[in-house]
Formats: structure tokens, sequence, C-alpha cells
């Protein structure tokens, strides 16, 4: 029997979308929880789990998931936690002198840029252990000067100086292309993920309209036939409310009345589902709920509004009947709504950490002006 295997934590900062989005994306990539799990989870902002037989398969999970912004922790199945094994020592690492002298724990040694707790630099692609041992190499061959040198140590200074000058700069051009690729790959995600909401909101709004037909031509023909019967009539020869009603809304263009319908029940979902997704109001009231917890929270007081817009335009229908006829298409569409407008329409704490940078970077630039401008004229 196998031994309890422990599990791996991970936590992110919800309020940042970008992480939010990296960490969702890297999940689902390498196929460690399912849409639904992660539609569950991801708004506590800490998912759990199972860790796997071969280390080496942890680490590579751990460094990916830091590279997607999240911090990582390991735990045992005794629940004692614990650090993952790539990650640096926290001592105060002491600096040796000379050439012995091992690089910055804070920043990669390589391309200077910030060094997270992967095994090798997410930028340049060094490998950390390799770099600190190369020194020691190369101060075995410190005497032997490259071939081609004649033994002069000026000329093996400047084929080495000329040779990492074109090293480093393949590499920054090389780090360019990177980070232009995933720019280019970040927004075909995002085209590819809009587009497919689309498409499902549309196939639900097909499947609402001639679920609404059937149902409105079902319920005329019951009509007809109740009315022909004794009780129907003695129904009828009443005059009340709900009679009328049902009278005025069989007499009426039933497929007409159907595409009436399922478009104010479209544009009601829309709406209250961008509003909801830009005040986080989707995310921490309507995601983490179960299908009937949705349907009972949001879809009953949504198809009650559209309902009532169907009232403002068919003064002959109450808003009883109203309610039974908009309730099927509007519980149909509205997931597909909310799933589109949480692609399309950013949260309101996006927004503003968007107009955050934008400031700053204005700031930058005004201050940069006007230290030329002072410079110029002094």
């Amino acid at each position: 029997m196998d031994a309890p295997r422990g599990k791996i934590i991970l936590s992110f900062d919800v309020t940042d979308a970008p992480t939010r989005r990296n960490v969702r994306e890297t999940l689902a990539r390498l196929s460690l929880s399912s849409k639904d799990r992660l539609d569950r989870h991801m708004a506590s902002g800490k998912i759990v789990l199972k860790r796997h037989p071969d280390p080496a398969v942890d680490r590579r999970i751990v460094a990916m998931m830091e590279a997607a912004g999240a911090v990582c922790r390991f735990e045992s199945a005794s629940g004692e936690k614990q650090t993952p094994p790539h990650r640096p020592a926290q001592n105060a690492p002491v600096t040796p002198a000379g050439d012995e002298a091992q690089p910055s724990a804070l920043v990669c040694p390589q391309c200077q840029r910030p060094r997270h707790a992967a095994p090798e630099c997410r930028y340049c692609g060094i490998i950390f252990n390799k770099y600190r041992a190369r020194p020691m190499k190369s101060t075995a061959k410190a005497n032997h000067p490259p071939n081609g040198t004649h033994g002069r140590p000026d000329a093996a200074g400047a084929k080495v100086s000329a040779r990492n000058q074109v090293t480093s700069k393949l590499k920054q051009f090389g780090n360019w292309m990177a980070v232009q690729s995933a720019k280019g790959s970040s927004a075909q995600q995002w085209s590819q993920r809009l587009g497919d909401n689309l498409a499902h909101c549309g196939v639900a709004f097909v499947l609402a309209f001639i679920l609404e037909v059937c149902l409105l031509y079902l319920g005329n023909w019951i009509w007809i036939v109740y009315t022909a019967t004794h009780v129907g009539q003695t129904f009828l020869s009443m005059g009340g409310e709900l009679a009328q009603s049902l009278q005025h809304l069989f007499q009426a263009n039933l497929a007409l009345l159907a595409w009436q319908v399922v478009i104010t029940a479209l544009l009601v979902h829309l709406v209250v589902g961008a509003a909801g997704q830009f005040s986080h109001f989707i995310r921490y009231f309507h995601s983490p709920l179960g299908l009937m917890s949705q349907l009972i929270v949001w879809g009953t007081p949504i198809s009650g509004v559209a309902a009532w817009a169907i009232t403002r335009g068919n003064t002959g229908i109450t808003f009883v009947v109203a309610y039974a006829v908009v309730l099927p298409p509007a519980v149909l569409m509205m997931n597909r709504c909310f799933s589109l407008m949480q692609s399309f329409i950013p949260e309101m704490g996006s927004m503003a950490g968007a107009g955050h940078r934008s400031i700053g970077v204005l700031g930058k630039l005004t201050r940069d002006l006007a230290k030329k401008l002072t410079a110029k004229n002094g």
C-alpha cells in the first residue's frame, strides 16, 4: 500500500486579475484540476493539490506555479508544513571574497533580473547551481590561454570579452522575442476565450428561442382544449384577471412574442452580468455557488426583472403570466451570459490597478521631461 504523499498548497492574490488568470491557465495546461473545480475555488485564492510520487515532478509543478505568480508550500500527510525542496536556504549568505563570490540571491547573476525560487532563471534560462560551479572551472583553466591566442593574455581577454558580448546580445534578443511571444499568446488566448463564450451564448440564445416557441404553442393547444370543456367555459365566464391575461397571451402572434421574450431576457442578463462582473459580485456571490443555488439566488430575481419589462410592452399580460413565460429561457441563458461578461468586462480592481500604473508612467515621463527642460534652460 502506497504511503501518504501529502499536499501542495497554492495561494495567490485574488484581486490581481493577471495573476489569477496565469494561475488558472497553468493549472488547466497541467491538467491538475477540472474546470468546475477551478470555477469553484479560484475565488478563494487557495488551491490544494496532491503531491506526485516523483519529487522531480513536484519541483517542476512548483516552478511553473511560482512563475505564474502563486506562492507554493508543501504539507506532509501528517499536516506538517514543509518548504519546497528547490527553494534556496533562508539563512543569511556568507559572501566570500575574490573570484569565489557567489551571485546575489535576489537577482540573476547572468541577466541581473529578479530571481525566483525556481532552479533556473525564467528570463535567460541559466541554471544557478551550474553557474556557481563555473568560476571554479574557469579558474582551473586560467593558466591555459585559448587556442589561437599564441599565449598572449591581452589577446585571450579580448577574445573572451567579444564572445561574452555576442552571447549577451543574443540572450537579450532571445528574451525580447520570448516576451513578445508571451504577449501575443496572451492576446490570442483572450480572443479565443471571448470567441468561445460568444459562440456558447449564441447557441444558448437559439435553444432558448426554440424552447420558448415550443412552450407557447404547447400552452396554446392546452388552452384551446381546456376552454372547449364546461369547466373552461365557466372559468372564462367568471372574467378574472388571470383568464383575461391568458386569453390576451394566446391571441397574440406566438412566434413574435417568443422572440420578444428571449431578446428581453438576453439583454437583462447581459446588463446584470456586466454590473456584477465590474463590481466583483459574480466572483464572490455567483461563481462559488452550485447550479441550484445560482438559479435560486440569481435566476429568480433576474427573471422577475425580465417579466416586468415584458409587462411594460404588453399591457394585457399580468406579471404572473409574464414571469411563467420568461422563466425557462432566462434560466437557460443565465450562466452563458455571465461567462461572456467575465471574459469581456474587466473588474473594478483590475481597472484601478491599470489606472494606478498608467498614472505612475505618466508621472515618470513628466518628471523626466521637467529634468530635461531644467537642464536645457540651465
